[in-house]
């Protein structure tokens, strides 16, 4: 668990929040490989809510390392995910007992379903009307 010391609850601003939406929306393809997808470009959205939420520079190396494994997504509604995961990254710098295994699985678990919905109501339903 990652803590400051201060018993002030860390919440996220619209700002930080926008700024991890335009991050993952332009440029969730931007360092894309066969080898890691678009893991570059999720966590580049999630670097905006780890410096809000955690000050110190060794906490935010350490809560990092939940996004660098492999990531692949629906470009579109990938930002649920980010959303979601942001979400569980305020709680945990609240003190809730959530680590980065945790939010690894939780995103994992999630990428192929969004992306079924994503490919399927975007790629093939929307974008051909």
């Amino acid at each position: 668990m990652i803590m400051d010391n201060t018993n002030e609850l860390k919440k996220l601003d619209h700002k930080t929040l926008t700024k991890s939406f335009h991050r993952w929306f332009w440029g969730a393809l931007t360092c894309f490989s066969q080898e890691h997808m678009q893991t570059f470009g999720y966590m580049s959205s999630m670097l905006p809510i780890l410096r809000k939420l955690y000050p110190n520079h060794d906490d935010q190396v350490k809560a990092i390392h939940a996004y660098t494994a492999f990531f692949n997504t629906n470009p579109m509604l990938g930002t649920v995910i980010v959303g979601i995961t942001a979400s569980m990254e305020q709680a945990r710098a609240n003190g809730k007992e959530i680590s980065g295994e945790t939010i690894n699985d939780m995103r994992a678990g999630l990428m192929g379903p969004i992306a079924g919905i994503g490919d399927s109501l975007i790629d093939g339903t929307l974008i051909p009307i």
